[in-house]
């Protein structure tokens, strides 16, 4: 499940030196985990974050969530299995999604989120070998040529799928949503600061913009993919932005100590991520072994 990439424990960890947990108190409170995609199914996922030392997440088996769209009580989520809740109705683009959930012992919680239409892609093309990174090592690239709007703020990520054939071995799935890119030479992504293919409108002045998506060939011979456009929430964009920052700070090295990083919350009377996103797809590409264009 997609929503599973989200769960939060919202634990310290990583840390060079010993953390005394007598000298801390901490409240249990909720956890919430919901990611809105548009298409699928909606679910909600919760939890109880606690103490330095806790190892075993908590589940919430017992909450009551009443589901409103467009600010319509629709229904109420059905309890599936540790602390997942489903419901009957499809994610749809364009429109408002609020949560209200109750849990004995706490107080209301309340979520809500706006999920943008998407915007579609209207080219893809691929080039490899696309050139050559500091190790000596080649790299392909996946150019999207996308529509964007001007008249507002909007946030993207690109997430590509492939279907690799390595040395004999199953397919796999590769994301660039959650894998650093070869060489980052796309201005918009060099704005961003992050190797993530997660960005912003803020420096894109035209209503059609082409992006450049560096990636390593490694080992893989043949494959098939396609481009998945989101246009995602300012929330999932913060989040997401925050998560990474997060598992890199988690572990230091040689010369670096672990720093902690806070993780973007954006519920009321709790922690985690109500978030979403809507999609375009491209068309499956199926390139060539040798040079593509």
């Amino acid at each position: 499940m997609r929503i599973l990439f989200f769960l939060l424990f919202f634990i310290v960890l990583g840390c060079t030196e010993v953390v005394d947990k007598d000298r801390y108190e901490f409240d249990t409170v909720p956890v919430i985990n919901a990611v809105l995609v548009e298409g699928e199914p909606f679910s909600i996922n919760i939890s109880l974050a606690g103490d330095l030392d806790s190892i075993v997440l908590t589940f919430v088996n017992n909450a009551q969530i009443d589901l409103y769209v467009d600010k319509y009580w629709t229904e109420k989520m059905e309890f599936s299995e540790d602390g997942f809740y489903t419901s009957k109705a499809t994610v749809e683009s364009g429109k408002e999604y609020q949560c209200t959930i109750v849990i004995p012992n706490f107080d209301t919680i309340f979520c809500r989120q706006n999920l943008p239409v998407s915007s579609p892609i209207l080219k893809v093309k691929h080039i490899r070998p696309a050139g050559i990174d500091d190790y000596g090592d080649s790299y392909a690239s996946t150019i999207v040529t996308f529509k964007n709007e001007t008249n507002e703020s909007r946030y993207y990520e690109i997430s590509t799928r492939n279907s690799t054939i390595n040395n004999n071995r199953p397919s796999h799935l590769l994301h660039y949503s959650i894998q650093t890119m070869a060489v980052i030479t796309d201005p918009v992504l060099l704005n961003e600061g992050l190797p993530i293919a997660l960005f912003s409108n803020e420096s894109i002045e035209d209503s059609i913009y082409t992006m450049t998506l560096n990636y390593s060939v490694g080992s893989s011979t043949s494959y098939s993919f396609l481009v998945e456009l989101r246009s995602v929430t300012y929330d999932y964009y913060s989040y997401q932005k925050q998560y990474y920052l997060y598992g890199e700070g988690k572990y230091g090295d040689i010369t670096t100590k672990a720093t902690a990083f806070p993780l973007y919350s954006n519920i009321e009377n709790g922690y985690g991520i109500f978030a979403g996103y809507s999609i375009s797809v491209s068309d499956t590409i199926t390139p060539a072994s040798n040079d593509i264009d």
